[in-house]
């Protein structure tokens, strides 16, 4: 497991924590089918039930009853009539679609949620985030050669509020089991160079209640403009954001966010003018599914898919720096992979 490296310090050595050793399988760990579908993202009710909600990638959300352990019976869903359906907002395709959604702390009395999704500017309303390609991190959207037939941020990553039907009140929400379809707020919105590896997972903290977002370096090939090493990026990196508190579009404007969010006073770099303050730590390749331990919530882990021989498990650290593009596990990349050099830390 990684812990990270942060600053110089973790450019510049090939001191890297690692465990390359095979681990042994848990006692006692039995894996039980429980379905046929494909489903991208699946969470636990709120309310602690036996109800799960799953995602799929073309935009549907559902409510399922998992079975008791045991059972051999399968996930019982209803798909002809799903808890909310954003197939008309999302961009599907092999790497884009809707990958993610997370409920408020506070949902079961105030009914709010969050989608995280791809979107396409020239198909979907709303879809007008700006390029995360831009002069601050020394990339020029005209110069971007995409693989794919769409243009440099063309697609976006997105995050949407949604609330559950039902009342707010004292007591928990009486909810019928359906979302409302209107969007309450886009809370983010950055157009990507190209359609890969940008993740797009969001989840809140157990013990901060901020909502902490996972972005990919979202490139073709070995992220060529260093993205998850620059400072000015949002992209290759884990964000934390308030979104309690909403500024004011005037203090959007201002402070250069990318939504309707806040930033959190203890962010590592929330006054420091090098970094952008959203994030939260840096330095990874596709940080794909994060999870809070429920047994000991500060400590938050996450995978990071590789590129050519190691995927990683890492230990996340406030501010700490993952290593990609300089490391793939263990290794250094190769320096074909890097030709904008590493002086980013």
């Amino acid at each position: 497991m990684d812990t990270g490296h942060t600053g110089q310090s973790m450019i510049s050595s090939h001191n890297v924590t690692n465990n390359i050793n095979a681990p042994q399988p848990p006692k006692g760990l039995c894996l039980e089918k429980l379905g046929n579908s494909s489903y991208i993202h699946m969470v636990a009710h709120p309310d602690g039930s036996n109800r799960v909600f799953v995602c799929n990638q073309k935009g549907k959300i559902w409510l399922a009853v998992v079975p008791d352990v045991g059972s051999s019976q399968s996930l019982m869903i209803d798909e002809s009539d799903p808890f909310l359906d954003l197939s008309d907002q999302v961009q599907f395709g092999p790497e884009t679609g809707l990958m993610s959604m997370a409920f408020h702390p506070n949902f079961t009395m105030n009914g709010r949620f969050f989608v995280a999704f791809n979107c396409d500017k020239f198909q979907q309303p709303g879809c007008e985030g700006r390029c995360s390609c831009n002069t601050d991190v020394g990339c020029d959207p005209s110069k971007v050669e995409s693989l794919q037939e769409s243009y440099p941020c063309q697609f976006h990553i997105a995050i949407a509020e949604f609330t559950a039907n039902g009342t707010t009140s004292s007591s928990k929400l009486s909810w019928k089991g359906h979302a409302n379809s209107v969007e309450v707020r886009r809370i983010f919105t950055m157009g990507l160079p190209f359609e890969a590896y940008h993740v797009c997972h969001i989840i809140f903290g157990p013990a901060d209640g901020y909502l902490y977002f996972m972005t990919g370096e979202a490139s073709n090939v070995n992220d060529p403009y260093n993205f998850a090493q620059k400072k000015k990026s949002l992209l290759g990196k884990i964000l934390r954001l308030d979104v309690d508190n909403i500024p004011s579009a005037k203090d959007i404007s201002r402070l250069g966010l990318w939504g309707n969010y806040s930033i959190p006073k203890d962010n590592p770099f929330a006054t420091d003018i090098d970094y952008e303050p959203e994030i939260w730590a840096l330095g990874f390749s596709n940080p794909w599914r994060c999870s809070f331990d429920s047994e000991k919530p500060s400590r938050f882990i996450c995978g990071d898919i590789g590129k050519d021989q190691y995927e990683e498990i890492n230990l996340i650290k406030k501010g700490g720096n993952y290593g990609w593009r300089v490391y793939e596990g263990p290794y250094t990349t190769h320096p074909s992979y890097a030709p904008g050099g590493c002086s980013q830390d």
